[in-house]
């Protein structure tokens, strides 16, 4: 079978006939509007959250501009751990502006703290009662969830699920968090055409999210 182009009908079909896929709906919804700073650029403003599934600790981070998040499971929830992660993100994103967080042992700790100084990022920490301020990081840790549980079920590969969640596009909208965030697409297993993976401008991110 040849494909030409890019066909998201496609993948909703495939995706409407896959009874776990139903199960565990892990389509970029557009998310409710919350109260914060609009965001202009990429990677300025990053909300983290950790949760835990069996007996696995994941560390989340979210890009406030794209809601493009990445994922880490950790070996234990200490700073320490938690801080090797967040600076290979940084290392591949940039540095943000603005880090939000709750008030988990692991990011109110002085090193932590010391981290946020020596590497220029202002830390928010949400007080509890209310965690809205860090409702994107618990947005993007539903969707994690979500998409876990469906690949433990189903045994397919979490890395190619969570590329795949990266380019289905955001509900109402034209664009995948992976173009908000990269400025293209990603290449995946469906066969697509070497345009369609070219760089380019997503405009309106700031307006419609």
């Amino acid at each position: 079978m040849y494909v030409l182009a890019w066909d998201e009908r496609r993948d909703e079909g495939v995706y409407r006939s896959c009874e776990t896929c139903r199960r565990y709906e892990t389509r970029q919804q557009k998310e409710t509007l919350m109260s914060h700073e609009i965001t202009e650029r990429p990677w300025e403003k990053v909300g983290a959250d950790i949760f835990t599934i069996g007996d696995n600790n994941y560390l989340v981070l979210v890009d406030y501009y794209s809601n493009f998040w990445e994922i880490n499971r950790l070996e234990d929830t200490k700073t320490s751990a938690c801080i090797r992660k967040i600076k290979g993100h940084f290392a591949r994103n940039g540095i943000p502006d603005i880090f939000v967080s709750d008030s988990g042992s692991q990011f109110v700790s002085e090193r932590f703290g010391n981290f946020a100084k020596l590497w220029g990022f202002e830390h928010r920490v949400s007080s509890p009662g209310h965690q809205q301020v860090n409702g994107k990081a618990e947005s993007a840790v539903k969707s994690a969830k979500k998409l876990i549980r469906k690949v433990v079920e189903t045994g397919n590969d979490p890395y190619l699920a969570i590329l795949a969640h990266r380019n289905t596009p955001t509900e109402e909208m034209e664009s995948s968090s992976a173009q908000r965030l990269l400025g293209r697409r990603c290449k995946t297993l469906l066969p697509t055409t070497t345009e369609l993976l070219r760089p380019e401008s997503i405009p309106n991110t700031v307006q419609r999210l």
